[in-house]
């Protein structure tokens, strides 16, 4: 009977490991295509990854692409697409990347997303194919049949700008800059086109300020309290106003005003005013002074920047404690079903690595060791006060499977939840 019963722990923690594999396997699968957009766009967006993180992403997104020249493609959707409502609009962009990749994976390896501007983003590679026409003839053929099979299919009508080719990950960044800007700067007011992309160099004068606008971007730093990183933030965009744009005034005037709407935000958010955090430092901003130069923009910056540490630091630690009180609450009262960390953070309606943070920042544990604390001490409750069996008190804590809970139970206490009972008489 020993032996049969070691057998039969051997296969269920055989099972377990398979069982939670795949689950995790199916869970990736389930996710691939955000997860896929998701990093995407975060590159489109400045996130910088080292090469061989881009290889690991890669090969773990199974994403067919490798060293070599890439090409970006921009398709705006025009008017004929704008009266649907949020659904029918997502299915219907949904609709033109299947359809992109069908008409280019013939030739290309084909990567889209929807960014936060509304563009639809494809990262292109050329397949090793023999062909006589040339990789720039292919994309510029391949795009017009796209407009012309969404103009048949779909009723509407897009417009097309595609880049130059390009070595990835290093440009990807610039050329999505560049390619959206010609949609605003030279496009117009034109519709229904495929437009390449010149090499023209923008006018320094006239380029855009990067630190500012590259993820983290400075209120979400506010947002979360990571003020070290705040302040390293403004000095950042300082260094680059002194090294690119010393003597443009509207780009630190540009800045000026994104920070300031930043401590604006933050304020309110508190339900406080600018005013009452600032003291005598809002006289700069209403005479101009804070954005004159660049020195005085940073001096003004830092020193507002300690005022609202120190004025919204009780606010903020009000809010992390009712959201902690929220959680328990709400894990205490549905401790017997879904208390994952997805469950919780749309029960406060916040992101859960946010939500994960802020727990962690509040109470010094993360939310999995509180969950996992709470069920054991739950546990030991049922099995002393209570002649309910094992496996009533698995499912009431929130353990489906009471073998996988009787191997929690003994590896923290060091007993079975039985011989837990039997000693506790």
């Amino acid at each position: 009977m020993g032996a049969v019963q070691k057998a039969i722990d051997q296969l269920n923690t055989e099972w377990e490991l398979i069982s939670s594999l795949k689950r995790t396997q199916f869970t990736l699968r389930e996710n691939l295509p955000h997860l896929r957009g998701r990093l995407l766009l975060e590159a489109l967006q400045g996130h910088r990854f080292a090469a061989g993180e881009w290889e690991r992403k890669l090969v773990n997104y199974d994403l067919p692409f490798h060293a070599g020249d890439y090409a970006l493609m921009l398709v705006r959707m025009e008017e004929e697409f704008r009266h649907y409502d949020n659904n029918d609009q997502t299915l219907i962009e949904y609709a033109v990347i299947n359809m992109a990749e069908e008409i280019m994976g013939e030739f290309m390896e084909v990567w889209g997303v929807k960014e936060e501007h509304g563009y639809l983003v494809f990262l292109l590679q050329l397949k090793e194919n023999d062909t006589d026409i040339g990789k720039e003839t292919i994309l510029e053929k391949l795009s017009v049949q796209l407009q012309s099979k969404v103009k048949q299919f779909l009723k509407g009508s897009l417009s097309i700008v595609i880049t130059e080719w390009f070595p990835f990950p290093k440009q990807l960044y610039d050329r999505f800059r560049q390619a959206s800007a010609y949609f605003r700067q030279i496009v117009g007011d034109e519709r229904e086109f495929v437009m390449r992309v010149s090499d023209v160099e923008t006018p320094a004068a006239q380029g855009p300020l990067d630190v500012l606008y590259t993820p983290p971007s400075f209120i979400h730093l506010l947002e979360s309290g990571q003020w070290d990183a705040a302040e390293e933030k403004i000095v950042a965009v300082c260094e680059e106003l002194d090294e690119k744009w010393s003597e443009s005034w509207e780009h630190c005037m540009e800045a000026g005003f994104l920070i300031t709407a930043s401590f604006t935000n933050l304020a309110h958010r508190n339900r406080l005013t600018l005013a009452t955090l600032m003291g005598s430092d809002i006289e700069w901003l209403q005479s101009g002074k804070a954005f004159s130069t660049i020195s005085k923009l940073r001096k003004w910056s830092l020193s507002v920047l300690g005022k609202l540490k120190e004025g919204t630091s009780n606010e903020i630690k009000d809010i992390r404690s009712e959201y902690v009180k929220k959680i328990q609450d709400f894990t205490d009262k549905n401790l017997h079903l879904d208390v994952s960390l997805r469950v919780l953070a749309d029960h406060v309606n916040l992101h859960p690595t946010h939500l994960s943070k802020i727990y962690k920042i509040e109470t010094g544990e993360g939310i999995s060791d509180y969950i996992s604390r709470l069920r054991m001490d739950r546990a030991c409750h049922k099995l002393k006060m209570t002649t309910k069996k094992v496996y009533e008190i698995s499912m009431e804590i929130g353990y489906m499977d009471p073998a996988y809970f009787i191997k929690v139970f003994k590896r923290q206490f060091g007993v079975t939840p039985q011989e837990y009972r039997d000693h506790h008489k």
